[in-house]
């Protein structure tokens, strides 16, 4: 299985046809109400700076077994800075810095899927060729 944050050369080339996904999709896409990422967004991360085994998605660390595929092979990130940081303090053995990244439509789909406790969580379906590690940089 792949790591998350690896991608499969592929049709970057091809974009304006059929994007491919950096994981295996069902259908090959995200859900229909994802849209073009665009904005400021946040992701947590153990390693100071982020590498590609801090951003795995779920599928590829095999976790959340038996919950909504599609969602498993996204990368989790948040809107607000506060949830980043609650995350966190959540779970320090996993989640010890926070990094912030700007997302273009280029980088891939978002879906807005937030809970009670971290009501700004977002899923990002990344496009083959983008990198988690490559997008959030500045460590705050």
């Amino acid at each position: 299985m792949p790591d998350g944050d690896q991608s499969r050369p592929n049709s970057l080339a091809n974009a304006t046809t059929l994007r491919q996904y950096a994981d295996e999709l069902t259908d090959n896409r995200p859900p229909c109400e994802a849209v073009d990422a665009t904005g400021t967004f946040y992701a947590t991360h153990r390693a100071s700076p982020p590498d590609g085994k801090d951003f795995r998605t779920a599928a590829a660390r095999n976790a959340f077994r038996g919950q909504n595929e599609c969602k498993r092979r996204g990368n989790s990130i948040m809107a607000s800075l506060q949830d980043a940081e609650q995350l966190c303090r959540a779970h320090p053995d996993v989640h010890v810095h926070v990094s912030e990244g700007v997302l273009r439509a280029e980088h891939g789909r978002l879906l807005e899927d937030g809970s009670k406790r971290y009501p700004s969580h977002h899923t990002l379906w990344r496009y083959a060729g983008v990198t988690m590690h490559g997008i959030f940089l500045k460590i705050v």
